[in-house]
């Protein structure tokens, strides 16, 4: 059966902004409870004797396993139907549940559960990607709000018996997309070419590739397994791993590298399941 994600956080979007909000979401396909809400809360300032504030709640039909900030008023969802959900904030002191819910643009591709969702930070910032369970990766234009995906990356395993899922996804640069996959092979993929597959490393033996982070190199990804490992991956070198480290007896469900003036510092969270 394949691994679901855990309930997640999202920060808002942007390295040059203070990130005080975050997206709360939880997948209905794990074990924990989901109450059908989608929650975007203002974490309080250090100075604050506030807790925190609810900005924005959104009844929803399906669970949630990822969620993404398009823009300082607008994020993508990932569902459990396999749908991506693209909504809008209310208004300042408006809830959404409290008043009229704006439905959400649907984008409608995958066929299986989605995982994980993106924004390229390029130039115009509208490349919007999604990943599945169903081991495709969809492209989409945010700006334009077409259902429609731009592009499908179709993930093949060596492994034909053997279905491929794909749990996470990271743009390294504006056309460069990495995928992680339940077969173990880290996945690069030039957006622009005609033959997408850049190239891929087969990061883990026997274990799916779970989350990604990136690195202070921008062709160097960290990556959690399944089997608890966290592993440092450079495209320019594919035949294996830079480093490979065992901090966990638990998956690595999700990664993310802190970085500051002089030291960067990785952080990890594992599941139990």
């Amino acid at each position: 059966m394949p691994r679901q994600h855990a309930p997640l956080l999202g920060g808002a979007r942007g390295d040059d902004v203070t990130v005080d909000r975050v997206a709360l979401a939880a997948s209905s396909l794990t074990t924990n409870v989901w109450d059908g809400v989608l929650q975007v809360v203002r974490w309080p300032g250090a100075d604050s004797a506030s807790g925190v504030e609810v900005q924005a709640s959104f009844a929803t039909a399906t669970g949630n396993a990822a969620v993404a900030w398009l823009t300082d008023d607008s994020l993508a969802a990932g569902g459990d139907d396999g749908t991506v959900s693209i909504w809008t904030l209310p208004p300042a002191g408006h809830t959404a549940l409290g008043g009229v819910q704006v439905p959400p643009v649907k984008l409608s591709a995958h066929a299986g559960a989605v995982t994980c969702v993106g924004l390229s930070g390029g130039v115009d910032g509208t490349r919007l990607a999604s990943a599945s369970l169903d081991g495709t990766a969809r492209l989409w234009d945010a700006s334009a709000g077409k259902s429609e995906a731009v592009r499908s990356l179709e993930h093949v395993s060596d492994q034909s018996w053997c279905a491929t899922h794909v749990h996470a996804l990271l743009w390294s640069e504006e056309h460069c997309l990495a995928t992680a996959a339940s077969d173990g092979v880290l996945r690069w993929w030039d957006t622009r070419a005609a033959r997408p597959l850049a190239g891929q490393c087969s990061a883990e033996t026997g274990a799916a590739l779970l989350s990604l982070a990136a690195s202070t190199e921008t062709a160097q990804h960290y990556v959690g397994t399944e089997a608890g490992g966290v592993l440092l991956v450079d495209r320019r070198k594919p035949d294996g791993p830079l480093l490979t480290s065992r901090p966990h007896t638990a998956p690595v469900c999700a990664l993310h590298l802190r970085s500051e003036e002089h030291t960067s510092e990785l952080q990890s969270l594992t599941s139990s399941r």
